[in-house]
């Protein structure tokens, strides 16, 4: 449009600060020979602040020296922190305070009165394209710290010296330290980790460069110490070397917690392991089930006819019978790869019902502490499935403390990875604690736990596949305390049966 000028072309508009009219006159005329406009004089800081309100300049000249309660170099950084706008200092002082007093609020220039000699159109042009320069850094840096800050990875950035210059928000939360309070500190303060397979310290990757070696690209998993001391995590970690021209600039590490995805791979393992029990378990089982159900029916007709004398022998072989087809239920069962017919459960009531039946089937020798989250919701399962799978964890919980102690069962709802809910069954027992590769088999079939002389046999097997079958995850840890299953099923949510999360802090059972 003919009575529009483009941004290029349009005239610079500049604001003269000085409290000495004769040499604002004298500036005035120099810029405006220079090809500049004038849009205002001020000879103290509330002038300032009408003209800039009104009528916004794109490079102010400022004396140090002016009117007022407030000298130049305040009023510069009130014009740097809220309007952004280049300030070039004309003044007679160059004394050294001076001059660090008016460094602190970024100039972009600095002239020494008189300036008859000074090239106005040079100093002015280069103050505007630094500032340009300047906000197009600010702008880009907004950008990428927005970036880092919402990728999925945690970052490091660290300076030449190995200090932490950087912290996006996932690398905040997995080491439980903020940016602001990891500024400045050593990378391995911040970045605490030990090795996987020692868990000795790892040495600061800088400390290679430092030595003329590089650094290696490939990831490796290493513990990371959280800040509070109660928490850890296993996280893969890259480091990069950032560099130019000129040497080094610091290191980049990139890191991602691997110890949800560690424990689902463990889980596949497992379930892989015990689908290729399956294939054999479910022949085995029919055919053997075939014949005990025939061997069984001879004996109960012996025993109806055998003299007294021989009826004991005969009863005997008639309960070994029994327990082997019960084997052999359960080698049919853990070949079968379906769920069954999966209802509403409430896993609190099913848990109280089981606890009464065990405590009544043997009294004082059923210690068990129920701490029950009330604001369970369902899970979709088979439910008498589910009512023996309970049976067979409290028994083998049992089993596992044969000088006595106490069961801990507790329910809890968690929000899980995906930011969906599940219901979460804990067992505890305060039995001996499993060594760490009894831990990771415990749900192997007959899987000797040795110092513990005895074997789950079929049953925490079984626990497995029922918890895999419908969507679960389980896993086992061990401490002196004793050892802990954890059980997670997808929490049943329907129009009718809402995820309400209980107001109150649940209590807290023992070894929680």
């Amino acid at each position: 449009m003919l009575g529009l000028q483009s941004e290029e072309n349009r005239m610079t508009k500049c604001l003269i600060v000085e409290d000495e009219p004769l040499i604002a006159f004298d500036l005035q005329c120099r810029l405006e020979r220079a090809g500049y406009s004038v849009s205002g004089i001020a000879d103290r800081m509330s002038e300032v602040v009408q003209i800039l309100e009104t009528d916004k300049p794109d490079l102010v000249f400022m004396d140090i020296s002016i009117k007022g309660d407030h000298d130049g170099v305040e009023t510069a950084d009130l014009i740097r922190r809220k309007y952004d706008l280049p300030v070039i200092f004309v003044t007679t002082h160059a004394d050294t305070a001076t001059l660090e007093r008016a460094k602190r609020t970024g100039p972009f220039g600095y002239i020494v009165k008189p300036f008859a000699t000074v090239d106005f159109r040079a100093q002015s042009e280069i103050a505007i394209w630094k500032h340009n320069m300047e906000q197009r850094l600010r702008l880009s840096e907004a950008w990428l710290a927005s970036i880092l800050h919402n990728v999925a990875d945690a970052i490091i950035a660290t300076g030449p010296d190995g200090t932490v210059v950087f912290l996006n928000s996932a690398a905040e939360t997995l080491t439980g330290w903020s940016s602001a309070e990891a500024a400045g500190k050593p990378l391995l303060e911040v970045f605490c980790v030990y090795s996987e397979e020692t868990g000795q310290p790892i040495l600061n990757p800088l400390e290679y460069i430092y030595d003329g070696r590089g650094i290696d690209p490939h990831p490796a998993t290493y513990f990371l110490q959280h800040r509070d001391p109660c928490q850890s995590t296993l996280v893969e970690t890259r480091v990069s070397v950032n560099e130019d021209e000129h040497g080094l600039i610091g290191i980049v590490v990139c890191f991602s917690d691997v110890a949800e995805r560690q424990k689902a791979q463990e889980q596949r393992r497992q379930l892989e392991k015990t689908q290729a029990l399956a294939l054999l378990a479910t022949g085995y089982g029919r055919e053997l089930s075939d014949w005990l159900r025939d061997t069984e029916s001879c004996l109960q007709e012996l025993l109806s006819q055998i003299p007294d004398r021989l009826r004991e022998v005969v009863r005997s072989a008639y309960l070994s019978a029994s327990n082997a087809i019960a084997l052999a239920r359960q080698l049919t069962e853990l070949g079968s790869r379906e769920a069954g017919q999966a209802e509403p459960v409430d896993l609190n009531a099913l848990l109280s019902e089981v606890k009464k039946s065990l405590v009544k089937m043997e009294g004082v020798k059923w210690p068990i502490a129920l701490d029950l989250d009330p604001s369970l919701p369902a899970i979709a399962v088979e439910p008498e499935s589910c009512r023996q799978n309970l049976i067979r964890l409290l028994q083998q919980a049992k089993k596992a403390m044969p000088k006595g102690g106490e069961i801990y069962v507790s329910t809890q709802l968690v929000e899980t990875t995906t930011s969906e809910h599940a219901v979460q069954l804990i067992v505890r027992d305060t039995g001996k604690r499993l060594r760490s590769s009894a831990q990771h088999r415990i749900f192997d079939p007959y899987y000797d736990l040795g110092a513990n002389s005895y074997s789950a046999g079929l049953s925490l097997p079984l626990v497995y596949h029922f918890v895999s079958v419908n969507g679960g995850s389980i896993q086992c840890s061990s401490s002196k305390e004793g050892t802990e299953v954890r059980i997670s099923f997808p929490a049943l949510v329907t129009p009718d049966r809402p995820i309400l999360i209980h107001s109150c802090p649940k209590q807290k059972c023992p070894l929680r």
